[in-house]
């Protein structure tokens, strides 16, 4: 063989270590990538205070140190029964600390509530932000953002109704909903019915390690909690009435056709009219208090019915139940 065959096969052979020793390098750089924002989890979570979703917010607690990286990671929300709802918030920049630190999200209106400033702000406006009730939040980077199970999606927290399906994030959603108190994990056993648990005062922490408070204006129990306990008849989640709830200020349910006065006995014109502009849509009325006779929908017949009551005729409500 001569002297060029074998140059040029060392050099083939050369070649193909070097070539070999980038595919290795790009793996091994690529590791560490992939590495930067996953190891963490939610930690806390509320959807809304008082009776509005102005103030939001979700921690996300790093497990580990160099979990910075977090841009272009996704905050996402899905419909009760697991459907894809929206992108709440994509996620602009990285965090400029890179020790082990929790670090926020949250609506504009959270600062003020909180006391402190979240790392990063999405708009709670008009649908735009976190699921007020009966609902699942998942955070990450994942290659399909419509599916909950999709690779690089770190966390989820579901609560409420949920119905949807479970996942190896959350298994069980948190009977309770987020809204009027917060949620804080304290557990890690792949079910919300377990990791999380209801806090008050709700105490954020932002990744220059400031310390929020937002005290609760629904409590985490009793009457007031979205869970139907302890006697009551009924739980909306709140301890406030406007006309048109089924569920009064102290979780007893209002009588069928009897709209505006949660402790009243007899109908009145004011019920009536308030039955009448639900049914042409300038106010809200449960069915089970405006719907008397069980169509499936507040009409003018029921307001007439209403009003036929208050003057005395002897009508039979049948409000669903």
């Amino acid at each position: 063989m001569s002297s060029n065959h074998r140059i040029t096969g060392a050099a083939a052979r050369g070649t193909a270590v070097k070539a070999a020793l980038a595919a290795l390098s790009i793996i091994f750089t690529a590791a560490p990538a992939s590495a930067t924002f996953h190891l963490a989890h939610i930690h806390r979570i509320m959807t809304g205070l008082g009776a509005s979703t102005d103030v939001q917010y979700v921690e996300i607690d790093m497990n580990a140190s160099g979990q910075n990286l977090v841009s272009g990671t996704k905050l996402i929300a899905y419909h009760t029964d697991g459907s894809f709802d929206h992108v709440v918030l994509t996620v602009a920049s990285d965090l400029s600390s890179a020790q082990k630190r929790p670090w926020i999200m949250a609506s504009s209106a959270f600062a003020t509530a909180a006391g402190i400033t979240p790392d990063f702000t999405f708009d709670s406006s008009a649908g735009k932000g976190l699921p007020a009730r009966d609902a699942m939040v998942c955070w990450g980077n994942p290659t399909d953002p419509t599916k909950p199970t999709s690779f690089g999606m770190v966390d989820c927290v579901s609560y409420g109704n949920f119905t949807g399906p479970g996942n190896s994030f959350t298994s069980a959603a948190n009977p309770l909903n987020p809204f009027g108190h917060g949620f804080v994990n304290v557990a890690n056993t792949g079910s919300s019915a377990s990791d999380f648990a209801c806090e008050d005062p709700a105490m954020p922490n932002n990744n220059t390690l400031q310390v929020g408070a937002i005290v609760a204006t629904s409590p985490c129990t009793g009457c007031g909690n979205g869970l139907v306990d302890g006697g009551e008849s009924c739980d909306d989640g709140d301890v406030e009435f406007k006309a048109g709830d089924f569920c009064s200020a102290d979780c007893t349910a209002v009588p069928c056709g009897i709209p505006t006065d949660p402790s009243g006995t007899l109908p009145t014109a004011g019920d009536a009219l308030l039955a009448l502009r639900s049914a042409v849509g300038s106010v809200e009325c449960d069915l089970r208090v405006c719907d008397v006779d069980d169509s499936t929908t507040v009409t003018a017949t029921d307001a007439l019915l209403i009003l036929e009551s208050a003057v005395g005729q002897n009508i039979v409500f049948n409000c669903p139940v």
